[in-house]
């Protein structure tokens, strides 16, 4: 196993890139792969409620832990109220402070525009679908 020094993480371009280009977001292949099926309201409720926060939280949390990796001196090893605060910590304070139902901090994130487009059309296909069938 590689030691945490050793690991590349993929640069922020490229994760925008994968967003972007919708690999973070298309679901094609996760009906077969995890047995949920899309139109089911659990994953409904996690792709509109939960992914939009969680994915740019995670994004950030790498971010932060690179440059912690990069810069040992501006992270003291010590935790402590200026934000040097385990990553646990760090990610459940990050999620309360930018919910997308109470918070525009994520507006503009790519991967939440990307979601709410790709969540919106495939709305409008199951409507024509729903449609077709009446």
């Amino acid at each position: 196993m590689e030691q945490p020094e050793h690991v590349l993480y993929p640069s922020e371009e490229m994760m925008v890139r994968l967003i972007e280009e919708q690999l973070w977001c298309g679901y094609e292949g996760i009906e077969s792969s995890v047995g949920l099926h899309l139109d089911d309201e659990n994953a409904t409720y996690l792709r509109e409620s939960l992914f939009p926060t969680l994915i740019p939280a995670l994004h950030d949390l790498v971010r932060r832990e690179q440059r912690r990796i990069s810069e040992p001196v501006a992270f003291q090893e010590r935790f402590q109220a200026t934000g040097n605060t385990h990553p646990v910590t760090w990610l459940a304070q990050y999620l309360l402070r930018n919910n997308t139902h109470h918070s525009t901090n994520l507006r503009n994130h790519p991967y939440v525009l990307v979601n709410n487009e790709v969540l919106r059309k495939q709305k409008e296909t199951i409507k024509v679908r729903d449609f077709r069938d009446i």
